[in-house]
């Protein structure tokens, strides 16, 4: 059986769960949300790298790495935003 998906998921609901205890603690440390956002996604950006490097999923084609990339900026970037 391939337990990968479940696996993935069940870190997703942990990762996407502790994100407003977090937030809490930088507001009440006096980061404002930019710096919280810069830092999440700062730290992200090397592990989602070497997840997909290592799955060998990374786009091989420029231009849909460019989509998946303004997605990631423009997409997530709003909706981070606007969860904090």
């Amino acid at each position: 059986m391939d337990f990968m998906g479940s696996i993935l998921v069940i870190l997703s609901a942990f990762g996407f769960s502790t994100v407003g205890i977090f937030g809490k603690f930088a507001y009440q440390a006096g980061m404002s949300r930019n710096q919280m956002l810069f830092y999440r996604f700062l730290f992200a950006l090397p592990v989602l790298a070497l997840i997909l490097w290592l799955a060998r999923a990374l786009p091989r084609d420029p231009k849909t790495f460019g989509k998946a990339v303004l997605l990631g900026m423009v997409g997530i970037g709003i909706e981070a935003s606007l969860y904090f």
